[in-house]
């Protein structure tokens, strides 16, 4: 019987649902120095979240500017309510305007995951027929994370 040949590949792990406390971890470990690929993976995080999240809740994701530091603008018609209700967990977060809300890659892991959990919350309440976010396999706890496409990218790719 026949080896393997170079093109057969191994099937590709898949990576492992992102976790509260992965983001504690991530912060203590890529703390120091913020530099472009910190950004790039809170980026990735950020997407992430939004994909579970905040796009169900038809949230939309879009660079905030060419700057990797700029973020992400949240767009949809009860951003802003949903952002003043959950301001004392939005810190990272930034009004821009009565449709969306700002969020950079300057802030740490932890702390971005907390704002669009507290995000998604107060979008939830709004949206009618959002039905129970946390169910159908999404989680406030664990997150699947997957290839990152970038495609919405905040940074260099």
């Amino acid at each position: 019987m026949p080896g393997p040949t170079h093109q057969e590949r191994p099937p590709v792990a898949a990576h492992p649902p992102l976790t509260r406390t992965d983001m504690e971890i991530l912060d203590r470990w890529d703390a120091k120095p913020p530099g472009p690929a910190r950004h790039q993976h809170i980026a990735q995080v950020i997407r992430a979240l939004h994909t579970a999240w905040l796009a169900p809740l038809g949230v939309t994701l879009a660079p905030a500017s060419p700057d990797a530091r700029a973020g992400f603008l949240l767009r949809h018609p009860a951003a802003a309510r949903a952002h003043a209700r959950a301001t004392d967990q939005c810190e990272v977060t930034v009004r821009a305007s009565p449709s969306a809300v700002r969020i950079c890659t300057t802030c740490g892991y932890a702390r971005t995951w907390d704002a669009l959990a507290a995000l998604a919350d107060a979008l939830a309440e709004k949206v009618p027929d959002a039905g129970e976010l946390w169910g159908g396999g999404v989680g406030r706890h664990t997150v699947p994370f997957g290839a990152d496409s970038g495609s919405v990218m905040a940074g260099p790719g």
